[in-house]
């Protein structure tokens, strides 16, 4: 069907941003690893809700 124009819909753009939050979250935790990042405990963040 030559008439048939493909639509991306909410799903895909979804799916891109939480790979994109992962991919983002896989970043932090290298550079923490390698000193470049300093992060608090999940006991004082939880502390500070």
């Amino acid at each position: 069907m030559h008439y048939v124009k493909k639509i991306e819909t909410d799903e895909n753009s979804e799916k891109e941003a939480v790979l994109d939050n992962i991919k983002a979250g896989l970043e932090e935790v290298q550079l923490f690893k390698e000193g470049k990042l300093k992060t608090t405990s999940a006991r004082d963040f939880l502390n500070e809700l």
